[in-house]
């Protein structure tokens, strides 16, 4: 973990070799750590009534909106999921973007998962 604060802004050395990138910048996050990623295949929808629309990194930022929106009752495919300041987000695996899985303690997106096989 190799880290330097440069006149006030905090940088991170990517441990790829390709450099440096600041983790704050005039005291505001740029970089933050994610938790628990994980690749895979799972399948979602959206059970909120309000649409969602993607964002291209998983965060809630409105900086961040891509235009595409899902509208309530669609499903997905997600191919990668992780938390990012206890928050759980979802990528599409079309490449569409990411959604986060809930906003304000509502759940918005759902796993949608086989029903047990019957014996």
């Amino acid at each position: 973990d190799d880290r330097r604060v440069v006149n006030g802004s905090c940088f991170l050395h990517l441990a790829d070799g390709r450099g440096w990138v600041f983790e704050t910048k005039d005291r505001l996050l740029v970089v933050t750590e994610v938790q628990e990623f994980e690749r895979g295949l799972w399948h979602y929808c959206l059970i909120c009534e309000d649409d969602v629309e993607t964002r291209i990194s998983p965060t809630y930022s409105d900086d961040a909106r891509t235009g595409v929106v899902l509208l309530s009752g669609d499903c997905i495919a997600v191919d990668e999921r992780c938390t990012v300041a206890n928050a759980r987000f979802l990528k599409l695996a079309d490449g569409r973007g990411w959604v986060f899985e809930t906003k304000d303690r509502l759940l918005v997106m759902s796993e949608v998962r086989p029903k047990a096989e019957a014996r």
